[in-house]
């Protein structure tokens, strides 16, 4: 790079001769930075004695010497000047200053020396190696984070969630052990919490009572989190004794169950109390005897009493089953049911005493099977006397 303009140039545009020394300036420039930029090198300087009518051919450019930066032509008076030149350090300089020399005709130089003072200032951020300013940063986010999680310790609210691994009702025979499987669910996002379960309560329908599900101890100490993750999910297993039914009751009796459990996370925040959704418990009993639930006096003579069938277990192949009218004070001309797939009807010489035998279809656990007796008499059925028919029947699976 030169400071004087060629003949050659001066016959150019104003605006291209601009162009051109601008160009040239910046592409020197950048280069001298880069490598004024690395600590590993010293710039040298050479000061060569020039002509006064000497100057740098259009053909000429630093790129074609290795590790010359840019050089310039100082004019110092009538009889000459000195061409000062930058190099990448002396090592480059006394390789390539001689063919430099020897190209533009000049003689040796006069002035040598490393070029200590002369540095490019450099911007802020590019006073730090990347990688010491990514360390800085992910520290600082440490740090922020570890004040975020010992602050939400003391602060962080207690959301813990209970539900059911099985939808629907849960069914269950009387005085039998009981499994309820809950899932519990801590939905804070930092803060460990701890969560300890409690009795679980059974609210009947019918009468309207709540009480206490009687739960096996060793389920409380199991059911004990003392540090549920943020966002872990634990399954529980509720062992427990199912109620006893009222003396007599021979349909199931329906509860609603509920599960709960007290929720610590926050050191300054009061317990809270988590609870699953309600779910319907039917409490069966185990004996496996029918309940008339309607008695009706068809037209004519006929009798009609439904009835249901309470399975406290599972009957694969179905149950042989009989039903017995006795000491009916009118006549019996017939004893029928439905449904059913096969039945014998026997009635005594008098009249007074039929029983038919029948076998039922496969019958599922905890399932209700119905079925209607039709009982025909010799004369006209009124409420009362199918009642009373009602009363003298008996039946045995």
């Amino acid at each position: 790079m030169r400071d004087e303009t060629s003949p050659a140039e001066g016959q150019a545009p104003i605006a291209q001769r601009l162009r051109t020394t601008l160009t040239r300036w910046i592409s020197a420039l950048g280069s001298v930075f880069r490598t004024l930029g690395n600590k590993d090198t010293i710039p040298y300087c050479a000061l060569f004695p020039v002509s006064i009518g000497f100057s740098l051919s259009p053909q000429f450019s630093v790129s074609n010497y290795a590790g010359l930066l840019f050089c310039h032509i100082i004019r110092s008076g009538p009889t000459g000047g000195q061409l000062l030149t930058y190099w990448v350090d002396e090592l480059h300089f006394r390789a390539h200053g001689d063919t430099l020399q020897s190209q533009l005709s000049i003689a040796g130089p006069f002035l040598t020396g490393p070029a200590v003072d002369l540095r490019p200032s450099k911007a802020w951020w590019k006073r730090y190696p990347v990688g010491t300013t990514i360390l800085a940063i992910a520290a600082l986010l440490g740090a922020l984070s570890g004040i975020l999680y010992t602050v939400l310790l003391f602060v962080s609210s207690p959301d813990v969630v209970i539900s059911y691994f099985e939808p629907g009702i849960l069914n269950t025979l009387e005085n039998r052990p009981l499994v309820i499987p809950v899932s519990v669910t801590s939905e804070i996002r930092f803060s460990p919490v701890k969560v300890a379960l409690l009795r679980p309560s059974l609210r009947s329908h019918s009468p309207e009572a709540t009480e206490l599900l009687n739960i096996d101890p060793a389920t409380f100490e199991a059911a004990t989190i003392p540090n549920l993750g943020p966002g872990q999910s634990v399954p529980i297993k509720i062992y427990a004794i199912a109620p006893q039914l009222p003396t007599g009751q021979v349909s199931p009796k329906s509860y609603t169950l509920a599960v709960e459990a007290t929720a610590k996370a926050g050191i300054f925040r009061f317990s809270k109390l988590a609870k699953t959704g309600d779910r319907e418990l039917r409490v069966w009993t185990a004996t496996l005897k029918p309940v008339i639930t309607r008695v009706n006096s068809l037209a004519s003579n006929t009798c009609q009493v439904d009835a249901t069938l309470y399975l406290p277990k599972q009957y694969p192949q179905g149950l042989q089953s009989e039903i017995t009218v006795t000491g009916s004070p009118v006549q019996i001309t017939d004893l029928n049911i439905a449904p059913t797939k096969d039945h014998k009807t026997d009635i005594d010489d008098k009249r007074t005493t039929a029983k038919i035998t029948f076998s039922t279809p496969p019958l599922e656990q905890f399932q209700e099977y119905h079925y209607t007796v039709y009982l025909e008499l010799s004369e006209a059925t009124t409420e009362a006397l199918c009642r009373d028919l009602s009363n003298r029947m008996e039946a045995k699976f």
